[in-house]
């Protein structure tokens, strides 16, 4: 179980495009979804690994407008090493 509320602080949720634009190149966007927005519109009892396909049908590329955006759920680091870090 991995609801919006276990998440926060915890994990970052980022949506990637999968699209491919005109002359076969990929949309590529990805962008850090807030979870407390999310939590306002699904509830903080939203269980993302549960529910996973309804919240990506619910997503929508800002950029190219697709529909074909993947969810990636990765924890946060917060021991001041590596890529992620909280903002």
């Amino acid at each position: 179980m991995a609801t919006l509320r276990d998440m926060l602080d915890k994990d970052a949720l980022t949506a990637h495009c999968q699209a491919m634009l005109a002359g076969g190149r990929p949309c590529n966007h990805s962008k850090r979804m807030d979870i407390a927005a999310l939590a306002e519109i699904l509830g903080w009892d939203f269980d993302v690994v549960e529910r996973r396909p309804e919240l990506m049908r619910r997503l929508k590329c800002a950029e190219c407008g697709s529909r074909d955006v993947m969810i990636h759920v990765t924890p946060l680091n917060t021991s001041g090493g590596g890529d992620w870090h909280a903002s």
